[in-house]
């Protein structure tokens, strides 16, 4: 196995923010059926404009957040729906290049993951990949009101790291508005299987 290069733009960075699913691992799951499920907690005129975000791999969870804020998406049955689907589900695939440079990130470094799976589903990825030790914090839906990329669950980042020497990595639009949320730089890593 090829073993990638850790991108030299990033070597000044103290505290890594990893993304779980497109960066860590890939996903092997019936999204379809996932948004079918959301779908049925929003008011009727929410449905269309959340399953567009969702299939133009716009930053869904900007818009699931502002029906939090506006009282239109109650965050507990998110919770719920989201675990039982991942409970049933949960298929997440190793990314096996970028988890091999994980051990020589993790020397004089805080890693960290912000997803926005439950923390079952988070939790068990890291464990099955043998990687869980290495991360410091696991930040994922529940452990705040809000989803990624509302920055609350980091308000206290400032005592691991200063924001100047963080940097969220991930592959999605929703990777790139944590990270300007956040106040901190980003760093796309995209590495997907051979012939995708």
């Amino acid at each position: 196995m090829e073993r990638p290069a850790f991108p030299e733009s990033c070597e000044r960075f103290q505290h890594l923010i990893f993304d779980l699913d497109g960066t860590l691992t890939f996903l092997d799951l019936p999204w379809l059926t996932w948004i079918g499920e959301v779908c049925g907690l929003l008011p009727v005129g929410a449905v269309d404009e959340f399953r567009e975000s969702v299939l133009n791999g716009r930053a869904w969870a900007v818009f699931l957040n502002d029906c939090i804020k506006t009282g239109r998406l109650d965050p507990m049955l998110l919770a719920q729906v989201s675990e039982r689907f991942e409970r049933k589900y949960f298929k997440h695939i190793p990314n096996w290049r970028a988890i091999s440079v994980l051990p020589e990130l993790a020397r004089g470094r805080t890693l960290s993951v912000w997803s926005n799976n439950t923390l079952y589903s988070a939790d068990r990825s890291l464990r099955e990949m043998g990687v869980r030790s290495l991360f410091d914090r696991v930040v994922t839906q529940g452990e705040s009101r809000y989803l990624k990329p509302d920055p609350e669950p980091w308000s206290d980042s400032a005592a691991v790291c200063a924001l100047e020497l963080t940097v969220v990595v991930g592959d999605s639009e929703n990777d790139v508005v944590a990270a300007r949320t956040l106040g901190t730089s980003f760093v796309p890593l995209v590495w997907h299987p051979v012939g995708q």
